[in-house]
């Protein structure tokens, strides 16, 4: 399940993901979340002390078409991961990598909610 809230103020959308983490939940996550408005915005991807049920072939779809929704992004959102469990760690680096690909937004990968709040600029 991901939990999301969106400060319009900040420009800031943070999705908390809660137990296990499934390529269903990011499919709604992207299709319910990212609307014109929210794709400017930064991102504060919290997946710590969680679970996976995906398969990297699973996150190379939700990469290419994250890649795809932010060709047409003004500005430069960038997103950041929170993550600290070994497999949402690796996850998290191949998503990076497909972003990098892309030449899509910056993604960085946090151990703490507040390194990565500090590099959005959003502390």
């Amino acid at each position: 399940m991901i939990r999301v809230s969106i400060d319009r103020e900040a420009k800031l959308v943070t999705a908390t993901c809660e137990g296990t983490l499934t390529d269903a939940d990011l499919e709604a996550y992207i299709n319910t979340n990212w609307s014109a408005d929210e794709l400017t915005y930064d991102e504060l991807f919290v997946a710590a002390n969680i679970s996976a049920n995906m398969t990297f072939g699973e996150m190379l779809e939700h990469g290419d078409r994250a890649g795809r929704y932010n060709q047409f992004t003004e500005g430069s959102p960038k997103s950041a991961i929170v993550a600290n469990e070994p497999e949402i760690i690796a996850l998290a680096k191949f998503f990076m990598a497909t972003q990098s690909l892309k030449d899509s937004r910056e993604v960085q990968l946090f151990e703490s909610e507040e390194l990565a709040l500090a590099w959005l600029g959003k502390s």
